[in-house]
């Protein structure tokens, strides 16, 4: 058949039957398909088969095939991309050798490595980690590459790749996106190296995207170790983007740490000029206060337990009240006067 559509309309069909018999001609298809000069050949309908025998998830021969047309020449990129996808799927983490070497290879597209990178992030196998640091160090590596293998090499978690990441971050010339990368991917490894740089930049980055990647791979690495950090960095910050992700970290504070971060909150919220930065500090403080419990808020700031469970529900009115004394001692009087009365006279 020479027809595209009528090939895909079969190649659906047998889709349904699911039979050894069905593999065999769709393997033997795609054979065929793949040994015709590349101006003859529909990458369409090798994309259907690839689908299609997917689905079927059987055979030795099925992952001996793919990987054979993974690598041979003149493959269409977009044919290798689904085939990258379909080996990950098939083979799973014993699928990383044979990516690594379709990643290592001079002629491979661009796009086909973003592609493998991307399968072996869910691989992240310790495995990988060597051949990604030698074409990560790579002068010619493009850009985007260097960001993707990146991400791959936080996803595995290794403490061997903190050093040479570290090097490649602090070597003059290294672009913004790439220090970004390392940042986020120092969020996936939690050692005091790691920890020790993402607080430097955010004390010292230059750059305000270099701050907020600090600050959102610190909570990452430990919301407790952030802490302190974070709340020396609210004091002194300038950029309303990078105090607003500075608070909605500490909004997310629990256990010891939260009472800190409550009144860090408060602090900023009652210096800030900017309206919305305290906006943003009133609607987070909201939820991370009614998440607290109204008990532990009266016993903190010494607000009559009634008087605390409706203030929960108005954070702006709880932040009054806190931050002005002379105007929570005549609230504490008012619930409790209140209260008295409905005490003695419950039926007026």
């Amino acid at each position: 058949e020479q027809d595209k559509g009528v090939k895909i309309e079969i190649i659906g069909i047998l889709s349904h039957i699911r039979s050894d018999k069905a593999i065999e001609i769709l393997e033997a298809q795609l054979q065929k398909e793949s040994d015709k000069e590349v101006k003859e050949s529909d990458k369409d309908v090798k994309i259907a088969i690839i689908n299609t025998l997917i689905s079927f998830r059987r055979g030795d021969t099925i992952n001996l095939l793919f990987t054979k047309l993974l690598q041979k020449e003149g493959t269409e990129k977009e044919v290798k991309i689904v085939l990258v996808q379909a080996l990950y799927q098939l083979m799973q983490d014993k699928a990383a050798n044979i990516l690594i070497v379709e990643l290592q290879k001079e002629g491979t597209e661009k796009e086909v490595k973003i592609a493998i990178l991307k399968q072996l992030n869910y691989i992240r196998s310790i495995n990988t980690v060597t051949p990604l640091l030698d074409l990560l160090q790579k002068e010619e590596t493009d850009k985007d590459i260097k960001i993707a293998i990146i991400q791959t090499l936080g996803n595995t978690g290794s403490a061997e790749v903190v050093a040479p990441l570290t090097e490649m971050f602090k070597k003059e010339g290294s672009e913004k996106e790439v220090k970004i990368a390392i940042l986020t991917a120092f969020g996936f490894i939690k050692t005091d190296e790691t920890a020790k740089l993402l607080i430097n930049q955010l004390h010292e980055g230059t750059e305000k995207e270099i701050r907020i990647a600090s600050v959102n791979a610190l909570s990452m690495i430990g919301i407790d170790k952030a802490v302190e950090p974070l709340i020396k960095q609210l004091k002194k910050e300038t950029d309303k983007d990078v105090k607003i992700n500075i608070i909605r970290i500490l909004g997310s504070v629990k256990g010891d740490n939260a009472g800190k971060a409550t009144d860090a909150l408060i602090e900023a919220y009652s210096v800030e000029q900017v309206e919305e930065v305290k906006a943003y500090t009133i609607r987070t403080l909201g939820t991370f206060l009614q998440n607290t419990g109204a008990e532990a808020v009266s016993k903190k700031y010494g607000i009559n337990i009634k008087l605390t469970r409706y203030l929960l529900t108005h954070p702006k009115y709880f932040l009054m009240t806190v931050l002005d004394s002379g105007l929570k001692q005549k609230m504490n009087e008012v619930s409790y006067q209140l209260n008295r009365e409905r005490t003695n006279h419950p039926k007026e």
